[in-house]
């Protein structure tokens, strides 16, 4: 971040420790973390590494401890176990203000009585920047949000895509080594969200810097970030880029919580080939799927909705007969729900065409899908397979 905001830390006093983790690409490296509040796990086991310049995002759902984890992280909450490391300084229990981080929230925190460039320039005033830095940051940061022309206005004058935008500003201007954000857009209206989506990515790759960002929401996460870090019922479920938590998700709660899923029930039969085995879903209907279970083991087959389409030549194996309930044009995308003979409904989705209907309602139809579409996993343990 030096080419935009050239101003040099003042010495923080951090040591570190002797056989630390010392990495100058490891910004943050987290070992072991645990925390519970009273009889409540809230985060157990935590391993993350954070390098330099990556953005890195936590999803889940309510309680799955993303936001414990990054609290821990911030220093504004103490892990009963575990180790955290910023850049290569042991940090597990040092205070907040000692951890060299920028934090952005939900609720954008800006003083009401100070002007835009007052509360952009507070940070550096508290760590005793001299005048003429701060002056020069500031206008630097306020160029980079693109509110070059708001700094002397004060945040009530601001609409809620502003106020955000020099919440992030005034917690990249002093050059943190990590950018902390807890669900900084879920104030927005959707309009707005997706326009901040790209404003942050866009910051991210113009500075270079290195983010740690908490959502629920799967599309932010999906959007914005290197890797996704999936978190569920305290412990992290899979960490990887966005293609491979979509594509190759490694358990059966990752594939329902990224992007709409398909759920079938079935029993793994008889091999095809080196690599691919008969799956029984009902009478009739048997798919060729990916797979290193034995013949007998029950399986969950998931299958995205745009994965399936309608081939009426589609062969024995790998297609899906039913009829069509419902057809839903939603915009860009059009959703037909089929019934399945085992009175499964599964989910159609297309690209929304004025020359093309493929789906009436009551028609009776036919899907098809390839093996890569077919994802196995374990009915026992819900893990890829």
């Amino acid at each position: 971040m030096s080419d935009t905001l050239e101003l040099q830390q003042p010495e923080s006093g951090q040591r570190t420790a002797a056989g630390s983790h010392s990495d100058e690409q490891t910004k943050l490296r987290v070992r072991g973390l645990r925390k519970t509040y009273g009889a409540v796990t809230a985060l157990e086991s935590a391993d993350l590494d954070l390098e330099k310049g990556e953005f890195v995002t936590l999803l889940g759902p309510s309680g799955s401890g993303k936001t414990t984890l990054l609290m821990a992280v911030a220093g504004l909450s103490e892990p009963e176990a575990g180790e955290i490391w910023i850049d290569g300084n042991l940090a597990t229990y040092l205070p907040a203000h000692k951890r060299d981080l920028g934090m952005v929230f939900q609720n954008y925190a800006l003083f009401p009585h100070m002007s835009i460039a007052e509360n952009i320039a507070f940070p550096l005033k508290m760590r005793r920047f001299p005048t003429e830095k701060i002056q020069s940051a500031v206008s630097r940061a306020l160029a980079l949000v693109h509110l070059s022309s708001v700094a002397h206005r004060l945040p009530t004058q601001l609409s809620g895509g502003q106020q955000q935008r020099i919440a992030v500003a005034r917690a990249l201007v002093y050059e943190p080594s990590i950018i902390l954000m807890d669900e900084p857009l879920g104030a927005l209206d959707k309009n707005l969200r997706d326009d901040m989506q790209l404003e942050i990515k866009h910051l991210h790759e113009q500075l270079g810097g290195t983010f740690l960002y908490v959502t629920h929401d799967q599309e932010e996460a999906l959007t914005m970030s290197d890797r996704v870090c999936l978190m569920n019922h305290a412990r992290i479920e899979q960490l990887g880029t966005p293609h491979e938590l979509y594509f190759s998700p490694a358990t059966l709660f990752a594939a329902k919580f990224i992007g709409e899923s398909n759920l079938l029930r079935g029993v793994v039969g008889r091999p095809v080939n080196e690599s691919c085995k008969e799956v029984h879903v009902y009478e009739g209907c048997v798919l060729v799927a990916k797979t290193s279970l034995p013949a007998g083991h029950g399986v969950n087959v998931v299958t995205r909705p745009e994965w399936l389409s309608p081939d009426r030549d589609a062969l024995h194996m790998n297609k899906l007969v039913g009829e069509v309930l419902e057809v839903i044009l939603s915009g860009a995308v059009t959703k037909a729900f089929v019934k399945l003979p085992n009175d499964s409904v599964v989910k159609v989705s297309s690209l929304t065409s004025p020359t093309s209907h493929r789906f009436h309602k009551g028609d009776v139809v036919t899907l098809s899908c390839s093996s890569d579409s077919a994802l196995i996993f374990d009915e026992i343990t819900g893990k890829r397979a």
